[in-house]
């Protein structure tokens, strides 16, 4: 979802604070739980032309204006000379009329009202200002807003978060408003009542009108998600952005199977977009049919088919969990959770078994199989959870399969756990154990299993063991904060065995450079440094600069570009990095 922000501040206008709500705007999507799913984009002393530009060359989904208002002579944008000119609400309206696809307009200036109300007889959403408004309690709302946005509220309730940040954040008063000259309104005998801050945005809706007063909404809300692309559309674009370089990496796995959860796309239909899209990378093979959920039906059995997914029925735009948060997590959520959505009856085919697969269900059917993980690691036990529905889903026995943890000291005895492995019998369950191997690669399982023999297992019983890759920094407050690049899936395969720690950071700059720089607070130890500088090496990941914040954040290891280094510079090598005793400017 991409957000343009529009910023116009002419010469001979009161100055405004447009700079501190960009800042206050990206930290809100940064933070939030759908940073991934937000692009911000800004343009600064903003005129006629470069509106219409803007427009047309980010193509945006939300439209944010922040500047200074004169009520029915319109919004102020930068003149000849840098003076201010005026856009007309007739203007307005003429120029977003062409762009359909913008689902919300944010005017952030005083009495935008009108122009509001103009440019909402062709986009869904249109906030306005009814009166003069503070610059302090423009930003607030702005910051409020986003913050609903950022956790997949809807805009009406986005609207209302921005409210009440006004009523938080104003316990001072700001002396400087967004409004620009006195206006028309206010020379008639009917001059407006100040209104509280608060209650000062105004949020229509194509044919509605919302108030702040509005007690509440209908509990079906047309969600903001929902406003966007077709449900199947938006998957796939997400399938072709991955399968750029023809493959598709572990996090990029539970990416999409994260989004297909959040869209409530069905299992088989995402395992079907992700096989028609491979195939046609690959040279345009025919397309597979749709895979069926397995244990549904058996040979022979009519499968009905399933129409396209409907607009409306679809939540859009969501990567609740990205590639740097457990792995297993997601997976566990796509499969666990999501319900497929009720059959269409449409035309009926017939669905031929897959004879390898009921060989190896087959050779599975009389075996025990547990899953093992450390229980320490909440992260396994998740993933443990995903597996065994995933060989649920393959055609094996939900009785038969059992997952749990075992303490360290279990791990200990028996010399520790270097890979995945798959454990059993030498000799007598040497067909079970290679069957159940080729079982786990057919799945969406993003680990490679080792073949382990042992002695005195129990009789017909194979066991998975999971390695635990997750990393530990020594405190748990200390953050990364990663800026992405155009490098962005190596280093987010790199950083994700931190889990949760990494935060990915919103850039108003695109992503042309490659990461090679590291910076960190005082409070980061040189250990913790150290370990992500190694991590991101050993990825070939060219790190040149190690050093400290100049101002300091103290719980932050930021990971990112320096455009100033030279492309040619010198490299850390994973050696350098460990025998280091300190890292200075």
């Amino acid at each position: 979802m991409k957000i343009l922000f529009l910023a116009a501040n002419p010469d001979g206008t009161s100055f405004l604070h447009l700079d501190e709500e960009v800042h206050r705007i990206e930290d809100s999507l940064r933070k939030s739980r759908l940073r991934d799913q937000f692009q911000f984009e800004t343009k600064w002393a903003v005129n006629a032309a470069s509106l219409r530009q803007a427009l047309l060359e980010e193509d945006p989904d939300i439209v944010h204006f922040s500047g200074h208002g004169e009520g029915q002579s319109g919004l102020v944008l930068v003149g000849q000379g840098d003076e201010p000119k005026p856009a007309t609400a007739d203007a307005l309206s003429a120029l977003f009329k062409l762009f359909p696809k913008i689902k919300c307009v944010l005017l952030n200036a005083c009495y935008a009202e009108e122009q509001a109300r103009a440019i909402v007889q062709h986009v869904g959403y249109v906030i306005g200002m009814k009166q003069s408004i503070k610059d302090d309690a423009a930003i607030a709302f702005s910051t409020g807003f986003y913050d609903g946005l950022g956790y997949g509220k809807s805009i009406e309730t986005a609207f209302e978060l921005g409210c009440v940040a006004i009523q938080f954040e104003m316990a001072d008063f700001s002396s400087v408003s967004r409004k620009f000259i006195p206006i028309d309104v206010e020379d008639t005998q009917n001059k407006l009542v100040p209104l509280a801050d608060h209650l000062i945005p105004v949020l229509l809706k194509r044919e509605e009108t919302i108030s702040r007063k509005v007690d509440h909404f209908p509990e079906k809300q047309q969600t903001f998600e929902s406003l966007g692309e077709s449900a199947d559309q938006q998957y796939r674009e997400r399938i072709r952005e991955f399968l750029q370089d023809e493959k598709l990496t572990n996090t990029e796995i539970f990416q999409l199977a994260t989004l297909a959860n959040v869209l409530k796309i069905p299992q088989s239909d995402a395992h079907r977009m992700i096989e028609e899209e491979q195939s046609r990378i690959q040279g345009g093979r025919s397309h597979s049919p749709q895979r069926p959920i397995a244990g549904q039906f058996h040979s022979g059995q009519s499968v009905e088919t399933r129409k396209p997914i409907g607009f409306q029925s679809k939540t859009l735009i969501a990567m609740v969990l990205t590639s740097v948060i457990g792995i297993g997590s997601i997976a566990y959520y796509f499969y666990a959770i999501a319900e497929p959505d009720p059959p269409v009856k449409n035309e009926t085919q017939e669905v031929s078994p897959d004879p390898k697969k009921q060989e190896i269900v087959s050779t599975l059917d009389n075996y025990n199989i547990g899953i093992c993980y450390l229980d320490s690691v909440a992260q396994l036990q998740e993933e443990g959870t995903f597996i065994k529905q995933e060989l649920i889903e393959y055609g094996l026995s939900e009785n038969r399969i059992q997952v749990r943890g075992l303490p360290q000291s279990w791990f200990d005895s028996t010399g520790g756990l270097s890979s995945d492995q798959i454990r059993y019998e030498s000799g007598t369950e040497d067909q079970a154990a290679q069957a159940l191997k080729e079982a786990l690669a057919q799945s969406n399982i993003a680990r490679n299993f080792n073949l382990q023999t042992i002695r005195g297992s129990s009789p017909n019983s194979i066991s998975i063991f999971l390695h635990s890759q997750a990393l530990t920094l020594s405190r748990s407050d200390l953050r990364i904060h990663y800026f992405p690049q155009e490098d962005e899936a190596t280093v987010a395969d790199a950083l994700s065995p931190f889990g949760e720690v990494v935060e990915l950071g919103v850039s108003a700059q695109a992503k042309v450079a490659a990461t090679n720089a590291i910076w960190f607070g005082s409070q980061a130890s040189l250990e913790d440094v150290k370990l992500v500088a190694e991590k991101l090496l050993k990825a070939g990941v060219p790190i040149q600069s190690i050093r400290p914040f100049r101002t300091d954040k103290p719980l932050i290891i930021q990971v990112g570009a320096d455009r100033e280094l030279p492309e040619d510079g010198s490299v850390w090598t994973v050696e350098a990095v460990r025998q280091a005793s300190d890292f200075r400017r």
